[in-house]
């Protein structure tokens, strides 16, 4: 994949641009002056993949040759992203309104909760964001309990999450019958949440009315033999759906939102994809689970279930939106440089040119036959974007000296070794500043929190410490893996959406 350099994101003069003309650069050099994302934002989604390198073609000729940002590097660019695109005062646009107000960007203490209500079977409601959960095993009465709450709203997106013994077709089909205007999607999950309940054999929904959503389209992408087209082509009958043009649209009101087989390994080519035919919308999400028994994961869109697929959903919001992406990690001194690996089946072979298990081993200071899944998940590796951690972390051993990890790293790509933190405080910590930043009170919060940090909550018996440090109703699941800008691990993503 093509990525813009240093030199590129930031110069306006058209003789400081690239040449190529290949679309990513061609949107670069539009949106170096988009009124809301900056073109560092395509930067800080190619480092995520590891694909941050000068354009071959290179500037016209006589231009100055700033420093080349190194993959893993580009602390300069991350916070002009962050500057621009998530901090400090800045602006959005409110649908119905002529003009352009401002935000608050810092409020002293947590953000204060509009009163909700609740009601029976688990469902907690504000005025346009419901959530709810359940454990029943029937598809129907699942359904009922599900939506009891808010049978008479005018549901514009429902997403669910069930547990793998559930069908979730069954599932599915129930709440579309239930919610005959919505977009309808979910998958299968390694555990459910809401802001009252968690569990490993039920149902959580969370759902957006019509007051909050002005339109919204889904679309089921089955893998074939090319992931990038396929992205594509539903991509294009989204855009289609909507009357939209998805290079053009304004990442200040629309949101994405993407669910993959969690058993696919094609996280990478959805999310690259995303990035190509909408380099600055915003698709969160997460990898469909199976409660660890990794035998199949399913994604489910519009009364249609499917494996080896994925389903992306854009809304055009009413209500305010913000992004939250929190991991309880922060980098050591060490640092390794993948020197052999074979990206498509996530394997490194070796680090600083030794094999991998004896270079990670050295790293974390302890010796190569002690290595197992705790050490694995207190230290895992971090790709440093600036000071913001975007975690990969270690699956197993592997015969021959390597390493499989959860998502793939690239040959060159240098990362930093991590030491774990405080996840709830983190979360707390990350979901208050995005709710900081939110224009007006927080209503709602759809999450999407890894397996390892599940597993990691277990441990400590911290699932309502977890639960309560979101400041709103909530719902989500535990996913294979967490979706923002690229494929990540050991990380919530999520979406608070205000009233």
């Amino acid at each position: 994949m093509h990525q813009v350099a240093l030199h590129y994101v930031f110069s306006k003069k058209p003789s400081n641009r690239c040449r190529c003309n290949r679309q990513i650069c061609r949107d670069a050099g539009r949106f170096e002056t988009h009124a809301n994302l900056p073109a560092s934002f395509l930067a800080v989604r190619g480092g995520i993949h590891g694909e941050l390198e000068r354009c071959e073609s290179g500037p016209g000729s006589g231009d100055r040759q700033p420093d080349r940002l190194q993959v893993g590097g580009g602390a300069h660019l991350f916070a002009h992203w962050r500057q621009l695109a998530g901090g400090h005062e800045r602006t959005r646009r409110r649908r119905g309104q002529g003009g352009r107000g401002p935000i608050r960007s810092t409020r002293n203490g947590l953000p204060v909760l509009n009163p909700a209500s609740s009601s029976p079977e688990g469902v907690i409601m504000s005025q346009s964001i419901f959530t709810s959960h359940t454990s029943a095993g029937d598809a129907a009465e699942a359904a009922r309990e599900l939506t009891s709450g808010f049978a008479d709203a005018d549901i514009a997106v429902a997403a669910f999450f069930c547990a793998p013994d559930h069908d979730i077709a069954a599932v599915g089909e129930q709440l579309v019958e239930a919610l005959p205007d919505a977009q309808v999607i979910g998958c299968t999950t390694a555990g459910e949440f809401t802001g009252t309940a968690s569990s490993t054999d039920g149902v959580s929904l969370f759902a957006l009315s019509a007051d909050a959503v002005a339109d919204a389209s889904a679309a089921l992408i089955e893998f074939g033999d090319d992931v990038a087209a396929d992205v594509e082509q539903a991509a294009d009958a989204v855009a289609d759906e909507l009357g939209v043009s998805l290079r053009e649209a304004s990442a200040d009101e629309y949101i994405g939102f993407v669910l993959i087989d969690g058993l696919s390994g094609k996280e990478e080519a959805v999310n690259r994809a995303l990035g190509n035919v909408a380099p600055t919308l915003n698709f969160v999400g997460g990898s469909a689970g199976d409660n660890l028994a990794f035998e199949k994961t399913e994604v489910f869109c519009n009364g249609k279930s499917s494996a080896s697929a994925a389903v992306i959903l854009l809304a055009h919001m009413s209500a305010p939106f913000e992004v939250v992406k929190s991991c309880s990690f922060e980098p050591t001194d060490a640092s390794l440089t993948i020197t052999k690996a074979d990206e498509d089946q996530r394997i490194v072979w070796e680090f600083d040119g030794k094999p991998a298990v004896e270079a990670y081993a050295e790293a974390v200071g302890v010796a190569p036959d002690a290595i197992d899944s705790s050490v694995f998940m207190s230290s895992p590796v971090g790709l440093m974007l600036g000071d913001e951690p975007w975690i990969r972390s270690p699956q197993q051993a592997v015969d021959g000296g390597g390493i499989k990890f959860y998502c793939s790293i690239k040959e060159g790509m240098q990362v930093s070794v991590m030491r774990s933190t405080d996840l709830v405080g983190e979360t707390q910590t990350h979901v208050a500043q995005a709710c900081d930043r939110l224009d007006g009170e927080p209503a709602g919060i759809l999450a999407f929190n890894c397996i390892l940090r599940r597993l990691e909550l277990d441990a400590d018996d911290a699932h309502e410490a977890f639960r309560e440090s979101f400041p709103a109703p909530v719902a989500g699941f535990h996913t294979y893996g967490e979706s923002w800008l690229g494929h990540i691990n050991q990380t919530l993503t999520a979406v608070v959406f205000g009233g």
